[in-house]
């Protein structure tokens, strides 16, 4: 028999207030200052510390509900931000404990903040960064992420990686990176890497089922001595049969790209058209394969490098082109940003990759040290964007209710601030709107 139960007030808070304690106890431990976000797999805060926050009982039905939206929020904000999860919890234990009219004491206070973040944000310096860094990061961590940074600044991708070797080590590549499949077969004939120079390139939206509907190009390999990549949503057995044949005799030298069967695959062969310079040749508005006209094409790229799953082109010559395609892209999709869908392809478009290679270790120290350095870069992020923030802003002026932060310096990316008071506010709203939970007798 499923029934309803009302909620007092007073009881509400009491819960509410009880669990948010012991979750904040549970997060910011000096030992364990980040969650996982576990959806993609990249860390966000600690994979232990995500499993200990999942795993930390309730002791009752509307305990639970809270947990779920709680945590739910708390990821989302530190996904947006670095270093916000602290203040978000910390805030809403603030909300939850003063707020005598959710409705509106919450939001009202909230605005004040933000209205105060943002009239005392000032343009960050690269001392700044360090100097933060430095206060609130092991030296391993900081100094590597730093030097990263300080290279290529923001407009760049960072990975993480674990690898066999004695100490951190960084390595940069230039180049549009695409998350694209380079045929198995042919990356295997090239040893695992295929590394070319003045690679002529072709984009095509469709799959190459015969031969003959690339004769012309394969013609123009084999007599200019040109190296080729065909990129495309997949070919059949037969044209990979006869290029692999002809690549194995030296009479062309032709690689094939598919990208990912999902419903962004196309969008993802026009970004690679922007960097490599070819026209969209695309079957479903009526383009015919066999038109393409090799000679006529002047799409030539500097280098391309392939392994198994990934391509990174490097094109001088169509920098200014990507970098309006990805500024139109930003202006035109403003409210949808956040979606990592815009993220990955503003990312593939960035131009360049910094890997950071970290000693294998057991697999406990390889979490904390992925997490470490992650949290490192989003915290960075944070600071190169807004700048840092006093917390003591908000203990002079009466008018604004927040409570101190006492886990890291006296000095906070004011993004953090921003992002956390925020969520926490609209996380404060969504549960305050819970009068009722559904309960089940035995």
């Amino acid at each position: 028999m499923v029934h309803t139960k009302s909620i007092s007030r007073s009881n509400f808070s009491k819960s509410l207030s009880s669990f948010l304690e012991r979750l904040r106890k549970c997060c910011v431990d000096s030992q364990n200052n980040s969650l996982y976000f576990a959806d993609d797999n990249t860390p966000v805060i600690s994979k232990y510390s995500f499993n200990t926050i999942r795993m930390l009982p309730v002791n009752s039905r509307e305990e639970n509900v809270f947990k779920q939206i709680i945590v739910d929020y708390l990821i989302k904000s530190e996904k947006i931000s670095g270093f916000s999860a602290d203040i978000f919890l910390n805030y809403l234990l603030d909300l939850i404990s003063s707020s005598k009219d959710p409705s509106s004491d919450a939001r009202k206070n909230t605005e004040l903040i933000k209205a105060q973040i943002n009239s005392n944000l000032t343009k960050p310096e690269i001392g700044d960064l360090r100097n933060f860094l430095d206060l609130n990061f092991d030296n391993l961590y900081s100094r590597a992420v730093f030097e990263s940074l300080n290279v290529f600044g923001l407009n760049g991708k960072i990975e993480i990686k674990r690898k066999k070797c004695d100490k951190v080590v960084s390595e940069i590549t230039k180049g549009y990176t695409f998350n694209c499949i380079p045929d198995e077969n042919l990356i295997y004939l090239s040893k695992g890497r295929y590394e070319r120079e003045n690679v002529k390139c072709f984009v095509i939206d469709g799959i190459i089922e015969k031969v003959s509907e690339i004769d012309k190009i394969l013609n123009h390999a084999a007599s200019n001595s040109e190296p080729i990549a065909l990129f495309c949503r997949g070919y059949s057995e037969e044209v990979l049969s006869t290029i692999m044949t002809n690549n194995i005799r030296g009479t062309i030298d032709v690689l094939l790209v598919s990208s990912k069967i999902d419903e962004n695959s196309a969008n993802d062969l026009a970004d690679i058209c922007f960097c490599t310079g070819s026209k969209f040749y695309s079957v479903f508005s009526g383009d015919l394969i066999t038109s393409i006209n090799p000679e006529e094409s002047n799409s030539v790229v500097d280098r391309i490098i392939a392994t198994p799953n990934k391509i990174i082109i490097n094109n001088e010559k169509t920098k200014h082109i990507v970098k309006k395609h990805v500024s139109d892209m930003i202006t035109k999709n403003q409210d949808y940003l956040e979606a990592d869908y815009y993220k990955r392809r503003i990312t593939n478009l960035t131009g360049h990759t910094c890997t950071i290679y970290v000693p294998e270790k057991d697999e406990q120290k390889n979490v904390f040290m992925t997490s470490n350095f992650d949290m490192v870069l989003r915290v960075s992020k944070s600071v190169i964007s807004k700048g840092l923030i006093s917390p003591d802003l908000f203990t002079k002026d009466k008018n604004i209710s927040f409570p101190s932060i006492e886990s890291y310096s006296n000095m906070l990316p004011a993004e953090s601030f921003y992002v956390g008071v925020e969520m926490a506010c609209r996380c404060f709203e969504n549960i305050s709107k819970i009068e009722k939970i559904i309960s089940i007798d035995d």
